[in-house]
């Protein structure tokens, strides 16, 4: 598994877990936050808990003990307004390099990813992730990003709402059955709602659902008999 110093910038870590993270410590008073603490929490995928631990150390709300400096925790139970004006504090510090180094107002993307690189000794991929988590930690706090920087987190947004879309799989070595929610999206909005349901094999069999009474049907009367067929094709057990 690859690991990430808590010295650099963090780029293995999930936005939706620097979310949650706001949102659980904000109703709980802790003196140490560690993996353990994390995964209580639910907060992160399994075995993921020390890549948000690295973020949060890199922000300085932790030290290398998971000891609390309880004056930057105090965030998480601000009001709105307070909360993204003391983060932004704390995203000025944590990135003092960045900002030091050049001027972010001068910068695209290319830039940034160049500035990760040529700092901290990252890989293009590494670069790119952690120039993506500063925009998002500068949107969160209200920084002000030009243009161009703005638009890539927009632009990453919409990606993220397209990649719900994304199949689940269940495979054999026979047929394949692929249950596929799709949500057809125009100007980053969503526009309409379609489940659709793709059986595999020798043949493709495929439902769609534009209404519940639609998807009631198919799974009560039509896939049932289907999917009890495919079964067949897998083994007993893992």
């Amino acid at each position: 598994m690859e690991e990430e110093k808590s010295t650099n910038p963090p780029y293995l870590v999930a936005k939706p877990w620097i979310l949650k993270a706001f949102e659980k410590f904000g109703k709980t008073r802790l003196d140490k936050i560690k993996r353990e603490t994390i995964r209580n929490f639910n907060i992160t995928s399994p075995g993921n808990e020390s890549k948000l631990i690295n973020a949060i150390k890199f922000l300085g709300i932790i030290n290398d003990d998971g000891e609390i400096n309880q004056e930057k925790y105090k965030i998480f139970s601000y009001s709105e307004e307070k909360k993204k004006e003391e983060l932004k504090k704390i995203i000025e510090e944590s990135y003092k390099n960045l900002f030091n180094d050049v001027d972010i107002q001068k910068m695209n993307f290319d830039d940034l990813k160049d500035y990760f690189t040529h700092k901290y000794n990252f890989s293009g991929v590494q670069a790119e992730r952690a120039s993506l988590i500063f925009i998002f930690l500068c949107d969160l706090s209200g920084i002000n990003l030009p243009t161009e920087l703005q638009e890539k987190n927009k632009e990453v947004k919409i990606k993220e709402r397209h990649s719900k879309n994304i199949p689940t799989t269940l495979k054999s070595k026979k047929r394949e059955e692929i249950i596929n929610i799709n949500q057809d999206l125009e100007s980053g909005e969503i526009k309409d709602n379609i489940i659709r349901i793709i059986v595999r094999g020798k043949a493709t069999t495929v439902f769609e659902a534009k209404t519940k009474k639609q998807l009631d049907k198919i799974t009560k009367e039509e896939l049932p008999s289907l999917l009890s067929f495919n079964k067949n094709y897998l083994p007993d057990d893992e």
